[in-house]
């Protein structure tokens, strides 16, 4: 499956398997052929407004989706 269609939603919310909660905010690199320049999702943590980076190939590896109710009720 190509990066395009693995990729997650920009905006939804993410549980990573530490136990926070992270919105993912932007896809980069969607449209590069070169491997030096993976799709790589851009997310923050919900809670300390920090931003971290990964590669799409890599994302679904530590991230389940979630509810955005369930995080409300946190």
């Amino acid at each position: 499956m190509d990066a395009k269609h693995n990729a997650p939603t920009v905006g939804s919310l993410w549980r990573h398997s530490n136990g926070q909660t992270y919105q993912v905010f932007r896809i980069a690199n969607i449209g590069s052929t070169r491997p030096e320049y993976p799709a790589t999702v851009v997310y923050v943590n919900t809670a300390h407004d920090t931003w971290w980076s990964r590669p799409v190939s890599e994302w679904h590896r530590s991230f389940t989706r979630v509810d955005s109710d369930a995080v409300m009720g946190e």
